[in-house]
């Protein structure tokens, strides 16, 4: 086999210059990889890879992503589970802390500085909640399977677990680049700020280092950026944090490897004004969407091989969360000024977010979240989706007969809400918001196609029971329609008095 008219971009580690490429015959009548038609029917590709060698498009290269993501397969220790997650999560709050040094640093006057800073503390603020929830989570885990020694939540100091520095290395609670950045650019800008851009700033430090401190205080080691968070706010008149600087810190250069996102800030020569704050919002897109993919396939994980239902639902809820995060983390480029924005379009054509294969992987992954519970429910996994729909509707009808696989399918709701309504629907508007509702992105893609996204259903079976459902109860339940409706009608009209006294007694 071969491609006969498409190149085939690849793209090696450090060591390795080239990809070994092996075709086979196989029965798919039609394959596309990333988007490249194959010439021959019958084939497939298999393409071996070290660390994170493999194709990507366009847009991933754009952004750097394939050096950001070689970094979360460091297997630093003998069995990582939450490094990886806990890697990327870290990356992408030192793209905020890095975003915000360059918002402060802009010179152009038509910026709404103030504006931009608070949407990205914010949203450092989010990912600190989350990336401390998910650690959490699987404290939680740990207590309920009984696993011992699992990385970054317990008994750190022990053989196998991530890397840590003893109190005597010099920065060892200094080890953030972004935190370096905007240090400085406080340092040159923070004394010529109006007075209310200066509270602005304080507010924004003073929440971001509250949420960090309240989140992760009861880690058994330190996270190793705690004394730049101090420095931070001893630059701006508030008072430093009262913790000292002993005991143990994670060795955060290793285990987060940090330089990579600030030496995107020089990767590619681009001038255009806006280019570094959209790559760096879609770049933070990837970081979050890894993680959620993880928590997906872990969850996958749970159901199949131990049939851990609750941990199975609770895992899926947290990629929801992390799904639904992302619909508010894109949005924050509705920010973006049109004029410059534009500008960068034009030369940006044929690159878009939506050649992020990340996406595309974890909404499949999501997909496959209903193969657990139907082969539950049915014993076996069928073509006929009329009988599974039967037996969710059974199960919807019936909460205690199954309350585990309830659990799990309510979660299911969850995710699929959080991908069409959190995502999709975010998406579409902040294209509508950025170029116009009836306009054409940069890979001639309509806005309207978005809009039509937001129709997707992730989960039919679970729709299909629910619609069923509906009527049926509607039906059963004929003679006990409206009683409650013709009750509160009854109060009304019999006490309304009783009702305006309330009334007040609520203003």
């Amino acid at each position: 086999g071969h491609v006969a008219e498409d190149q085939l971009y690849k793209i090696a580690d450090g060591e390795q210059s080239i990809l070994n490429i092996i075709w086979e015959l196989s029965s798919s009548a039609e394959l596309q990889v990333f988007g490249l038609s194959l010439s021959r029917p019958h084939t497939i590709i298999h393409i071996q890879m070290s660390t994170v060698s493999r194709l990507c498009s366009r847009y991933e290269r754009y952004i750097s992503l394939p050096e950001v993501r070689q970094t979360w397969y460091t297997n630093l220790t003998d069995d990582p589970k939450l490094e990886p997650c806990f890697a990327a999560g870290m990356q992408a709050i030192e793209l905020g802390f890095i975003l915000i040094s360059q918002i402060l640093l802009d010179k152009r006057s038509y910026v709404f500085k103030r504006f931009r800073t608070e949407l990205i503390a914010n949203d450092i603020q989010h990912q600190i909640k989350l990336l401390a929830g998910l650690v959490d989570g699987e404290l939680e885990e740990e207590r309920i399977t009984g696993e011992k020694n699992r990385s970054l939540t317990k008994a750190l100091s022990l053989e196998n677990g991530p890397p840590i520095l003893n109190h005597n290395k010099p920065d060892r609670a200094a080890q953030s680049p972004g935190l370096d950045l905007l240090i400085a650019a406080l340092s040159s800008q923070f004394s010529h700020m109006e007075t209310h851009e200066r509270q602005s700033v304080r507010k924004m430090i003073t929440c971001i280092v509250g949420e960090f401190e309240t989140r992760f205080r009861g880690w058994e080691v330190k996270i190793g950026i705690e004394e730049q968070l101090s420095k931070m706010r001893e630059l701006v008149g508030l008072t430093p944090l009262s913790s000292t600087y002993g005991g143990k810190y994670l060795d955060y250069r290793a285990l987060v490897c940090p330089e990579i996102m600030a030496e995107t800030l020089t990767y590619y020569p681009y001038t255009n004004q806006e280019d570094f704050f959209f790559r760096s919002i879609h770049l933070g897109t990837e970081c979050w969407a890894f993680i959620a993919h993880r928590m997906i396939k872990s969850a996958l994980e749970q159901a199949r091989t131990y049939g851990s239902w609750y941990n199975a639902a609770a895992h899926i809820l947290s990629a929801a969360n992390i799904i639904n995060y992302l619909g508010d983390h894109v949005s924050i480029l509705t920010s973006l000024i049109f004029k410059d924005y534009m500008e960068m379009k034009v030369e940006l054509e044929g690159i878009s977010g939506a050649g992020s294969t990340s996406l595309k992987e974890l909404v499949k992954a999501a997909e496959d979240l209903i193969n657990p519970l139907e082969k539950a429910l049915l014993g076996e996994i069928t073509e006929d989706k009329d009988i599974l729909t039967d037996a969710v509707m059974e199960l919807y009808s019936k909460p205690d007969d199954n309350a585990h696989l309830h659990n799990y399918a309510m979660a299911l709701e969850s995710i699929d809400t959080a991908i069409v309504k959190g995502f999709f629907y975010s998406h579409y508007r902040l294209a509508s918001s950025v170029i116009g509702s009836s306009s054409k992105g940069s890979i001639k893609v309509d806005v309207q196609y978005l809009k039509n996204k937001c129709d997707t259903v992730i989960f039919p079976v679970l729709d299909s029971a629910r619609v069923r459902l509906h009527s049926e109860f509607d039906k059963i339940l004929e003679s006990r329609k409206g009683r409650m409706t013709l009750e509160i009608d009854e109060m009304i009209r019999n006490k309304p008095q009783v009702l305006q006294s309330r009334k007040l007694v609520a203003i």
